[in-house]
């Protein structure tokens, strides 16, 4: 089988140049932007990247990626936008998505015989080769880490667990949302051992490693061992994009609240009370739903971890189209284990609504005119925001099921 995954893995590579090669319908202004970051970095240095001027709103983690690119464009002599140049840019989130497809692939093996179907059905996936071949979008990139901690979690090995969580959060913030699953299994871990204080000691050196590792990679950003310029940045990041919704289709799209401030009013009440509100929800029902899984033997972990992001994007404020994109890779591995029609289903439905929301945006953005008045994004908001609440009540009523039966036993 070890060969099958090989040859598996080279396809998919190949179908990503060609999809590359042949289909010109990137976003160039979000291309330009990384490969500016690239040339900045190698020009003056990790040091002077968040101090000289340069407007970023990444963290320091992929900014690595992008240095190396940097240093290879100035070797080369490659110009902006130039296809060797784009091709490198390109190349980190194709290469993600063949390793996450390996790692699907070395978990699904163990419970199914269909390992090689599941990672196929990611590595092949029109949503994700759209992300990662025609956007150039780094999703795949932040998910890779993420992807390996959640799975060393769910083994209980905290320590690699947080430190590749750290490594995540440093990618993309975006794997904050999770804060919950990890604060569940801290807790889940010190009441395995009766609340005794040398393991809440231990803990508390795992969380330390974990921010050490982060301070130690943010570490070459700094000046003088100031960090402020790194955690301006970081927090900066977090608060760029103060609107009810950013292009995703969800229950803020239908509201018409598309790019609406967070200080705009929704039933009286503004999106960032709303938001507020909405992330301690969401951080309760994940509390709640881990709990009684836990009672279950943990057979519906990536269903819950699958809908914390399908929760967040679907009623959470500030959301981005690209957002949800996780949910696909934890839907998926939920139908590998329990490969129902109903889990397989839901696993679809996710693929096709992100696939059409993020044409769209994508569609929008590449054509004339004004890009918030294109058809192809007004056309699709309603139904496909409809869709995604309808994905949001499936994952809901398997979870409830699951919940019922841990109460009847």
């Amino acid at each position: 089988m070890k060969h099958m995954i090989g040859l598996l893995l080279a396809a998919g590579l190949f179908v990503r140049l060609f999809v590359f090669y042949q289909i010109d319908f990137m976003f160039e202004n979000d291309i330009l932007t990384f490969q500016i970051w690239a040339s900045q970095l190698a020009a003056e240095g990790l040091s002077g990247f968040y101090t000289g001027g340069m407007w970023s709103d990444y963290p320091p983690g992929y900014l690595y990626i992008l240095a190396l690119a940097g240093v290879l464009r100035g070797a080369f002599e490659w110009g902006f936008l130039s296809p060797a140049f784009n091709f490198i840019t390109f190349l980190p989130a194709m290469l993600a998505d063949l390793a996450i497809g390996y790692v699907i692939w070395r978990l699904t093996r163990k419970v199914s015989r269909y390992a090689l179907l599941f990672a196929a059905l990611w590595v092949f996936n029109p949503a994700i080769i759209l992300i990662s071949s025609v956007w150039g979008q780094v999703e795949s990139v932040f998910l890779l880490p993420l992807f390996i901690s959640l799975a060393l979690l769910r083994e209980k090995r905290l320590l690699p667990s947080y430190i590749l969580y750290g490594v995540a959060i440093l990618i993309k913030p975006q794997s904050l949302f999770l804060g919950p699953v990890y604060l569940f299994s801290a807790f889940d871990y010190w009441r395995g051992y009766r609340y005794a204080w040398p393991e809440l000691k231990r803990l508390g050196l795992y969380v330390l490693a974990a921010v050490g590792g982060m301070l130690l990679l943010a570490f070459p950003f700094t000046q003088r061992y100031n960090y402020m310029p790194v955690f301006r940045q970081f927090f900066g990041g977090l608060d760029l994009y103060n609107f009810g919704t950013v292009n995703a289709f969800n229950l803020w799209a239908l509201a018409g609240r598309n790019w609406r401030p967070l200080d705009a009013r929704f039933m009286g009440i503004t999106h960032a009370v709303w938001g507020v509100v909405i992330a301690v929800l969401i951080v309760i029902l994940t509390l709640v739903f881990l709990e009684a899984d836990k009672k279950r033997g943990g057979r519906n972990y990536w269903l819950i971890v699958a809908a914390v992001f399908v929760l967040t994007f679907v009623f959470s404020v500030k959301m981005h189209e690209r957002y949800f994109f996780p949910a696909i890779l934890f839907l998926l591995m939920y139908a590998a284990e329990k490969p129902r029609w109903y889990t397989v289903g839901l696993f679809g439905a996710a693929c096709t609504t992100f696939f059409i929301n993020c044409f769209a945006v994508l569609h929008a953005f590449n054509a004339s005119g004004y890009w918030w008045e294109s058809q192809m994004l007004t056309r699709f908001t309603a139904p496909v925001s409809w869709a995604n609440i309808g994905i949001v009540c499936g994952l809901v009523i398997i979870m409830i099921g699951g919940l019922n039966e841990c109460r009847r036993k």
